[in-house]
């Protein structure tokens, strides 16, 4: 009987040891995860800044195209309402 346990106790302390390194790796492994995380985080931050400049450079010339549109219907529609009167 004093086998068994002996041998019992030892398993136990190699499944101990086997647990303390696969924690010890699952935590590099979470480590280096979070720091690829703050990188990626890091650099769309950057490109939103980017996007943020197209996005009022479009608002910009949406509105300038706009006015322009209205100016140009504006010069022409009392061209279409003289030809309509005759």
């Amino acid at each position: 009987m004093d086998y068994l346990s002996f041998l019992i106790s030892i398993l136990l302390i190699v499944l101990l040891a086997a647990l303390i390194v696969l924690v010890v790796k699952c935590i590099v492994t979470v480590d280096k995860a979070n720091s690829l995380i703050d990188n990626v985080t890091d650099k769309v931050n950057t490109l939103n800044g980017v996007f943020d400049v197209v996005n009022f450079v479009d608002n910009k010339l949406t509105s300038l195209v706009g006015k322009a549109f209205g100016l140009v219907d504006d010069v022409l529609k009392p061209k279409k309402d003289k030809k309509e009167e005759e």
